[in-house]
């Protein structure tokens, strides 16, 4: 009987033991569980997720720009083209989106990707006090080589993207043209 006490007693002792290292260790699932529900998966926080917003390309209209001479408006993009200089001037906006985090991405990963040879480039202020920058490439299509301008204008909310592309051959007589149609750009035209 003896054995029996001592056994009911230390079988207890260990019941209320067990209960206090169940309750200890419940309480330490739960709040790990409750610290971990948390945080996230992706090292953003909610605040963060919801600064984070998606570009959108969109058509602008065309008075944001003047386009040299001879180029007029195409049927097919929305842009200018030149039809005996085989040339043309692709105009988009792209909102939620500043000119240089667009920079951010010019380098040789993109240039190798899209097979254009980097020429130069440059900042530019419009003559309307619009910043951007142009890139000049050279690149072939089928045996043909051709000159592009990428120009990204605008301010901390969008940015003008004109794509500008014209036959090297003809570069001596279009590329001052160009140039003076990028000075033209104007974002207060741009309509809402």
């Amino acid at each position: 009987m003896f054995w029996s006490l001592i056994f009911l007693d230390l079988f207890e002792s260990s019941l209320v033991m067990l209960s206090n290292l169940n309750q200890s260790f419940f309480l330490f699932l739960f709040l790990s569980f409750s610290v971990l529900s948390q945080g996230n998966t992706d090292g953003t926080s909610k605040e963060d997720r919801s600064l984070i917003t998606t570009p959108e390309i969109i058509e602008v209209n065309l008075e944001v720009i003047h386009p040299p001479e001879g180029f007029q408006v195409s049927p097919s993009f929305n842009g200018f083209i030149h039809y005996q200089a085989s040339s043309a001037i692709i105009v988009n906006l792209i909102k939620k989106v500043n000119y240089r985090k667009l920079t951010d991405g010019m380098n040789q990963e993109f240039y190798d990707k899209n097979k254009l040879e980097y020429i130069s480039e440059k900042k530019i202020i419009s003559d309307n006090g619009t910043k951007g920058i142009w890139y000049k490439f050279n690149f072939n299509i089928e045996g043909s080589a051709y000159g592009r301008y990428m120009v990204y204008a605008g301010d901390l909310n969008k940015t003008l993207w004109l794509n500008i592309t014209y036959p090297l051959k003809l570069e001596d007589l279009i590329e001052s043209q160009l140039l003076d149609c990028m000075q033209t750009i104007d974002l207060t035209k741009i309509k809402k």
